[in-house]
């Protein structure tokens, strides 16, 4: 994937204070997303679905839509006008977040974010729930990470896979940055 984009978003409830976190990440070539001159990453479910149409000319399905979609206007990044993401994987984490149990996501966020959208109040699911995501088990987000990787990579277009996980505690957490691991790998 030689301009890949992942996009991760981490809906902290109870752990990490009211608020939702959309990292921005680039793998391979990079250059696909610039940050612009705003000086607030804060932003709205709108922003955050907006960003990702106008950066992922197709759908799930792999559909391409009839006319661009364009994003709202202040936010603090937005996509190259040339260059396009073979593909994205969008991955909700919900619940209960023990960030201690989760240094490679901690990581991601922190220092691997090209850039990182914040929304105020737990807005994950409804963020999620706008491109379709797929929910799944904690125990089962290995194969569906694995899988949405795939399919975004090898299908025509640049679609935006999605998947969202809810968390129940820091074993949960622990498989689930297990997991974001191995995707990376594969990827990467």
């Amino acid at each position: 994937m030689p301009r890949s984009l992942l996009t991760l978003g981490l809906a902290a409830l109870a752990t990490v204070a009211d608020a939702t976190t959309v990292a921005v990440l680039e793998l391979g070539k990079g250059g696909v997303v610039h940050h612009t001159t705003s000086t607030s990453p804060t932003t709205s479910t709108n922003g955050v679905v907006s960003f990702w149409k106008s950066l992922h000319e197709a759908n799930s399905e792999g559909k391409a839509r009839k006319n661009r979609a364009t994003q709202y206007p202040g936010m603090s990044v937005v996509p190259d006008l040339f260059s396009r993401p073979e593909g994205g994987v969008a991955i909700g984490i919900m619940g209960e977040i023990d960030l201690a149990s989760m240094p490679t996501v901690v990581g991601m966020m922190e220092d691997s974010a090209v850039a990182q959208l914040k929304l105020n109040g737990k807005k994950g699911k409804e963020i999620m729930g706008y491109i379709s995501a797929e929910l799944v088990q904690s125990a089962d987000i290995a194969s569906a990470l694995q899988s949405k990787a795939q399919s975004a990579a090898s299908s025509e277009g640049n679609t935006l896979e999605s998947v969202v996980v809810a968390l129940s505690g820091s074993k949960d957490a622990s498989e689930v940055d297990t997991a974001v691991a191995q995707m990376l790998t594969q990827i990467a």
